[in-house]
């Protein structure tokens, strides 16, 4: 929805929506992937009855005006995301030690020929990430350059075997707005009161920094805030 609005207000883009709201919007800005096409599809599930009869009891709730059974075909589970240098995301992941840390996990999945479409094409040494997804939309890449165009950064996306690149996190400069930042995933998943997602820190610190500041005090580190062992230590363990 932060993508929505940044169409419409910034862009200009008049009637931006997701198609997953409004099918005929003008302006697609979030549309369904394209992997994904096939699995809302009903006709799909006509041929694959043709092919075995065990989706048989699927295709006929269709016909008989039941409830689509996509079970589990969602983008769901880690995939690797590529940071951009310089950003405040990347600074996050660095500072708590997820880009070290989750790069001995992108070894492992490396090992698991099954899994290899989790982490997509990746480039030697660049910043990068495993975050948790449960989805079907995405950022329509159509749009990506406009958008970003306009100020708002993409700092991170997932790169498919064949090119196309998902875009995986936003945020606008801290010059504009303190702590604008959004992510496709869903960090809550992996986060813990001890070892906090990255992004989650970085808004705690973000607002205690800012209310400081409105009345009039001097912020130190995190720490002020109640995670005692600051964020280098927050990343150990």
């Amino acid at each position: 929805m932060a993508v929505v609005e940044y169409a419409r207000t910034v862009c200009g883009l008049g009637g931006a929506n997701s198609t997953e709201i409004d099918k005929n919007t003008s302006h697609p800005v979030i549309a369904i992937m394209n992997e994904q096409r096939t699995v809302i599809d009903p006709s799909t599930w006509e041929q694959w009855r043709a092919i075995s009869p065990q989706i048989e009891m699927i295709a006929d709730s269709w016909n008989d005006g039941g409830s689509h059974q996509m079970g589990g075909s969602m983008r769901l589970g880690a995939y690797a995301a590529r940071l951009r240098e310089g950003t405040l995301v990347h600074q996050l992941y660095e500072e708590l030690g997820r880009i070290e840390g989750d790069a001995q996990h992108i070894q492992r999945i490396r090992q698991e020929r099954a899994q290899g479409f989790r982490l997509g094409r990746l480039v030697e040494n660049a910043p990068t990430v495993l975050e948790r997804h449960r989805h079907r939309f995405e950022v329509s890449p159509d749009y990506v350059q406009q958008i970003e165009d306009a100020g708002l950064i993409f700092s991170g996306h997932h790169e498919l075997a064949e090119g196309t690149r998902l875009m995986e996190f936003i945020e606008l400069p801290q010059d504009v707005h303190p702590y604008f930042v959004a992510t496709q995933a869903h960090p809550e998943f992996k986060s813990k009161l001890e070892r906090p997602a990255p992004l989650f820190l970085g808004f705690i610190r973000a607002a205690y920094e800012r209310n400081t500041s409105r009345v009039g005090g001097q912020a130190s580190d995190i720490s002020a805030v109640g995670l005692e062992t600051g964020p280098p230590a927050v990343a150990k363990g």
